[in-house]
C-alpha cells in the first residue's frame, strides 16, 4: 500500500503541471527560453515536494507500525517510487491535451503496478506465455512498483536487527536443508525410476531425461566433490548406463549428503554460538525482546513460501527451487532473478537486491526524464 500511495501521489501532483501551462508556453516558444531548464524547475519542485510527503509519511506509519531503525531505507525507497511517479505524470502531461483525460488515464497506469507487483497475482500463477518458473516474468520487469515492492520486503527482513544477526548464517543452513531434503530424495527417485527401466530399450527416452537432470543438478549446485566425480557426470549417457554406473551415482550422492551433513551442522552449531553469546552478554530477556518487536512472522512466511506446498518443480533437465527464495542465491549473471533473491548477481559480484532495485528504478527515472526533456513525444505528435 505504500508503494500504491507513492505512486498515485506522485503522479497526481505532477499529472497537470505542463497542461496548465500550455498557453504560456506556445506564447515563449517565440523567445527561444530553454524547455530543459522548464522541465527542470518542474523536476526539481516535484521531487522536493515528494521528499517531504515521503518523509512524514514514513516518519508517521513506521511509528504507528513500530518499524524501527529502517526510516532511511523506507524513505529512499518510497522517495524513489514517488520520483518515478513524478516523471510518469510529468509525462502524461505532455502527451494528453485536458486535465480530464489525465485523471482517467492515472487509473489505467495504477492497475498494472497493483497487479504486477508480486502481491495480488502471484507470478508462478500467470498464463504459461508470461509465467517463468525459475525467474521473475519479463512482463513484471518493466513494472517499477515489483522493483520497489521486492527492495521494501528484502530489506525489512533481512535488515532488521533481529534477522540481520544471522542472516548470513541462515543461507547456508538453507541451502543444506535445501539439498539434503528435497533434491536428494529427488535424484534417488530419479535413479530408482532409472534402475528399474535400465535393461528396457523402450524407455530410453526416460532414461536420457532422468540422467540429464541428475547429471545438470549435481553440476550446476555445485554437488560434485572432485574431478574424478566430474568425468562420471561428463560421460554419463543412456547408451553406457550400467549397474555399476548407477551405484557409482549412489555413492556419490551418499558422499555428498555427508559432507552436507557436517557443513549443515558446523553452521547450525555457530548459529547456536551467535544467540548464546547475545544471551550471554545482554541477557535473555533482551534476546526475547528484540524477536518479539523485530522479527514479522507475515513477512516471514512470505519470502520464505511457507504457506506452498510445492517446494521444488522438475522442467525440462533441471530442478527449480521454491524452497525458502529469500535464501537462494540466484545464478544468472546479468542481474535476473527468482522472486525475493536477497542478491543480484552481476557478474561475479552480488548486489543486494535492496541496493540494485533501487538503482534500477532511478535507470528508469533518468530514461522518463530524457524523454521528457528531449520533447520527442510532442514532436512525434505534431507529425
Amino acid at each position: 500500500m505504500s508503494i500504491v500511495v507513492a505512486l498515485f501521489v506522485g503522479m497526481v501532483i505532477s499529472a497537470s503541471e505542463i497542461v496548465k501551462d500550455r498557453n504560456i508556453l506556445k506564447r515563449e516558444a517565440f523567445l527561444n527560453l530553454s524547455y530543459v531548464s522548464y522541465i527542470n524547475s518542474k523536476v526539481v519542485y516535484l521531487f522536493a515536494l515528494s521528499f517531504i510527503q515521503v518523509f512524514t509519511y514514513v516518519l508517521v506509519a513506521n511509528y504507528l507500525l513500530k518499524i524501527e531503525n529502517l526510516n532511511l531505507s523506507y524513505i529512499i525507497i518510497l522517495w524513489t517510487v514517488a520520483c518515478y511517479a513524478n516523471l510518469t505524470g510529468l509525462l502524461i502531461s505532455t502527451i494528453l491535451k485536458s486535465v480530464t483525460a489525465i485523471y482517467i488515464v492515472i487509473p489505467f497506469i495504477l492497475i498494472p503496478q497493483i497487479l504486477l507487483a508480486g502481491v495480488v497475482v502471484n507470478f508462478d500463477k500467470l498464463h504459461h506465455i508470461a509465467a517463468s518458473q525459475k525467474y521473475v516474468p519479463f512482463i513484471a520487469d518493466v513494472i517499477t512498483s515489483r522493483w520497489a515492492f521486492e527492495a521494501l520486503a528484502i530489506n525489512q527482513y533481512k535488515n532488521n536487527e533481529y534477522q540481520r544477526l544471522f542472516f548470513e548464517t541462515d543461507i547456508k543452513i538453507s541451502a543444506c536443508n535445501y539439498n539434503l531434503n528435497i533434491v536428494f530424495p529427488d535424484l534417488i527417485g530419479l535413479l530408482n525410476q532409472t534402475k528399474s527401466t535400465v535393461n528396457d530399450t523402450t524407455n530410453n527416452a526416460l532414461i536420457t531425461h532422468n540422467l540429464n537432470i541428475v547429471k545438470s543438478t549435481l553440476l550446476q549446485n555445485d554437488l560434485v566433490a572432485n574431478f574424478k566425480d566430474n568425468k562420471l557426470l561428463n560421460t554419463l549417457s543412456a547408451s553406457n548406463l550400467t549397474s555399476g554406473t548407477l551405484n557409482k551415482l549412489y555413492a556419490l550422492i551418499d558422499s555428498r549428503k555427508q559432507q552436507i551433513t557436517k557443513l549443515k551442522n558446523s553452521n547450525t552449531e555457530l548459529k547456536d554460538s551467535l544467540i548464546f553469546n547475545i544471551v550471554n552478554v545482554k541477557g535473555e530477556n533482551f534476546f526475547t525482546e528484540l524477536k518479539q518487536t523485530r522479527f514479522n512472522q507475515k513477512l516471514s512466511d512470505m519470502v520464505l513460501n511457507n504457506n506452498e506446498t510445492t517446494k521444488s518443480l522438475i522442467i525440462k533437465n533441471q530442478i527449480i527451487r521454491k524452497y525458502q527464495p529469500i535464501y537462494q542465491l540466484p545464478e544468472h549473471r546479468f542481474g535476473r532473478s527468482h522472486f525475493y533473491a536477497p542478491y543480484k548477481k552481476l557478474g561475479e559480484k552480488y548486489i543486494p537486491t535492496e541496493v540494485f532495485n533501487t538503482f534500477l528504478i532511478w535507470i528508469f527515472n533518468f530514461l522518463l526524464y530524457i524523454t521528457i526533456a528531449s520533447g520527442i513525444l510532442q514532436k512525434v505528435q505534431k507529425k
